[in-house]
Formats: structure tokens, sequence, C-alpha cells
């Protein structure tokens, strides 16, 4: 396949209180949408309302907060019960001058539909390729490109940034790479997802059970530093993710400076 001819989807799960994928809190001139090639595209999945999973919602922060506890496996188990009879269905979503709103609240219990509302609309639009990462990640797009030209978005393919831990061998949830074939078989095994699990232990479990295998990407995660210098040194060529990590400095979050260093470095 040639390299023009990748439609890719670009899809940051983020949250109403997030700027969309914006360097502009941090002085930038630039956001992430103009990064992008003409042929790629970027959407945040924002929650939107609650609708049919109201019910759910307060529930479901109850849950958040016990599930890390003495008994939490207990808890989680109880959840899992809970959030069965919603597996089988998406939640509504729309589209808001280039912004994808799904009807759900927000919360970790209800990522999972972030990211399978994020694998439907790619699949409707017809896009060849879906990257989902999150606020805190700089993907370098003609790096992927580049990757992804040699791929066939027909073949099963699951890949990204390796989870930190070795127990899980899956992809981490900054950074997720799904041909729209592998899209297109989740949705239609939908009903199996753990939405009791964070969206990409869910993802992993489910691929397993799918017998897909994570192919891991080189991706880098980045130490804090405000010399550019010292920054450039930590680059390599390849990489196709750099994770910066939320540091909070005076009250400010010192990924949007990072990724305002990375990108001037990276265009340079």
């Amino acid at each position: 396949m040639g390299q023009l001819s990748l439609k890719i989807l670009y899809c940051f799960t983020s949250s109403q209180n997030e700027p969309f994928l914006s360097l502009q809190n941090a002085g930038a001139n630039a956001t992430w949408r103009l990064l992008l090639s003409p042929e790629d595209r970027s959407v945040a999945v924002y929650a939107n309302a609650f609708g049919s999973f109201n019910s759910l919602y307060k529930a479901s922060l109850i849950f958040e907060r016990l599930r890390w506890g003495r008994f939490g496996s207990y808890f989680t188990l109880v959840l899992r019960i809970i959030m069965k009879p919603f597996s089988r269905r998406l939640p509504n979503w729309k589209e808001v001058n280039g912004d994808l709103f799904v009807n759900i609240p927000e919360g970790l219990t209800f990522l999972g539909f972030k990211m399978l509302s994020s694998m439907d609309y790619a699949v409707k639009k017809q896009y060849d390729w879906l990257v989902i990462t999150n606020l805190s990640s700089y993907p370098v797009c003609y790096e992927i490109r580049e990757f992804l030209a040699r791929l066939d978005p027909n073949q099963d393919i699951y890949a990204g940034k390796r989870l930190p831990s070795d127990v899980n061998s899956g992809i981490s949830g900054s950074f997720v790479i799904l041909s729209s074939a592998t899209s297109k078989k989740i949705l239609a095994n939908k009903q199996f997802w753990d939405h009791s699990s964070l969206d990409d232990i869910a993802l992993m479990k489910l691929t397993k059970k799918l017998a897909i295998q994570p192919i891991f990407v080189p991706s880098i995660t980045l130490d804090f530093t405000e010399n550019v210098r010292e920054l450039a040194s930590q680059l390599k060529k390849g990489t196709l993710h750099y994770k910066c990590g939320p540091v909070l400095k005076n009250g400010i979050r010192q990924d949007y400076l990072l990724m305002q260093m990375l990108s001037h470095v990276l265009r340079s």
C-alpha cells in the first residue's frame, strides 16, 4: 500500500474539562490538528450526558473508590455483573465541529464505552486505521504513517505502547493502534468486553480471547525538562509515540509545556 492511500483516525479519549489536544495553554501557536497530514483526521471523544447510563453513574463512582481497597476484587466482580446487561449496546454519539460526543458520563467505568465508540466511528467512516491516545501523549504522525504503510489494515493488527507491567502483555491505553479488521472483530464481540476493567486491560483481554497478538512499537516516556537540548537528547528516530507525564508544578500541568517543546524540536 502507498502512504497516500492510508486513511488514519487519531482519537483522543478526553474529558470535558480538558482542552482538546491543544498546546494553547502552554503558549504554543499550533494544535495537534495542524500537525496531521490532509488525509489524517483527529477527534476528541467526550462524555456528553448520562442517557441510559444515568442509573449506573452514582453506583459506578462508589465502586471505583471501593475497588482499590482491601476487598476490591469482590467489588470488581459485582461491578462486572452490574455492567453485563449494558455490554451488548453502544452509547449514541454525535459530531460537533470535529469532536465526538458520546452519550455516557465521565469516569473510569465508562472508558471502555468511549474506546468502543471510537472503533464504531472509525468503522462507519471507513478508516483504515484507528490510533487511540490521550492528552499526555505526542503521536509522531509521519512516523506512524511510515510504519502503517508497510501493514495491511485488512489484517488483524493490535499494536502500540507496551503496558508497563510484565504480567499484562498488552498495549497501554496511552497509545493503541487498531486496524479496521481488528476494530470490526472487537465490535462483533463487544458483549465479551469486561467493563469492570480499565479500557486498555479490557482490550487486552478481548484480543487474547480473539487470538490477536500484540505488536509493541517504539515509544518513549519523557522525563520533564525545561532544557531543549536535554529534551532533544532523549528523542530517537523511528519513535512513534512519546508519553509526557502530567507532572504538576505550581499547579500547572507540565505535560503541555513538554509537548510544546517536543513539537518545536521535532519540527525544527
